[in-house]
């Protein structure tokens, strides 16, 4: 949806009777809404902002045989977020992405009005007590350990994990660790889709550390990439791996979960 359009919806759902002639310019409606969000105390929720750019400006450009996605008009959304973050009102403005977006990394700090809150995988307890409510079970605690450390605490692909379990398992862990079969079709359909998104590059860091038993640093990680490949366009594909929370970091080394690393590994075989 082209972003005008984007602002004109928004503001006839926050303020209808002002919806009428509504001024033409980005900037105005920005405007408007601004002055609609001072009025009123509003919660704004823009979900997956990652797809509303792409959605927006779908181009790709080569850059060192390397495919990339480019927004031309990402700078009109880096100036609606900053008026929104920067701006004085009395809402709220949520936007939630897979990655942190350049531009928040820009306007989020301690002195700001605009913060940047990571969202990482659940904990032991929090998954027992989610997936307990569906009737799965694991008599010893280490069960339960493997179960979240191999899939990251993922919510959505540990719901689907015990629906397999339940079904199948009569919900027991220890039935469906017996058989080795951690990832199956669903889980596969739900990685694939995730792997389509990332560049070429991406796909070869992921291709390199699902090769190593142990963490890999940066400097063996960079002799195992294509010279051609420049040290700066490498740099940026581990950190937005990094964060989309697709690679690991413990101190100066870098890996994948479990689950990433034999899903690579499958990937790689099947290839061949």
């Amino acid at each position: 949806m082209p972003l005008g359009q984007f602002l004109e919806d928004l503001i006839h759902q926050l303020a209808p009777q002002s919806y009428t002639n509504l001024p033409e310019t980005i900037g105005t409606k920005v405007s408007k809404l601004l002055d609609i969000l001072r009025q009123k105390r509003c919660l704004l929720v823009l979900d997956d902002v990652e797809s509303i750019l792409q959605k927006h400006t779908p181009q790709k450009i080569i850059k060192n045989g390397l495919t990339e996605q480019y927004f031309p008009d990402s700078q009109i959304y880096f100036e609606l977020f900053r008026q929104l973050g920067e701006g004085r009102h009395q809402s709220c403005v949520v936007l939630t992405s897979r990655a942190e977006p350049k531009y928040i990394q820009l306007l989020a700090g301690n002195n700001s009005g605009i913060r940047s809150l990571p969202i990482r995988g659940l904990q032991v307890t929090e998954i027992q007590q989610m997936l307990s409510e569906k009737g799965i079970f694991g008599k010893k605690p280490a069960q339960w350990s493997r179960l979240v450390d191999y899939y990251g605490g993922n919510p959505l692909i540990l719901n689907i994990v015990a629906t397999t379990i339940k079904r199948l398992f009569n919900g027991s862990i220890a039935d469906f660790f017996r058989y080795n079969t951690m990832i199956f079709n669903e889980i596969h359909e739900v990685l694939d889709r995730q792997f389509e998104d990332f560049s070429a590059l991406e796909k070869d860091v992921m291709r390199v550390l699902a090769t190593q038993e142990t963490p890999f640093s940066f400097a063996d990680l960079r002799s195992q990439i294509s010279p051609s490949i420049s040290t700066v366009i490498l740099l940026e594909s581990v950190r937005l791996l990094q964060a989309r929370q697709i690679i690991e970091k413990i101190t100066d080394r870098f890996s994948l979960s479990p689950l990433l690393r034999d899903y690579m590994q499958k990937r790689c075989l099947s290839a061949r």
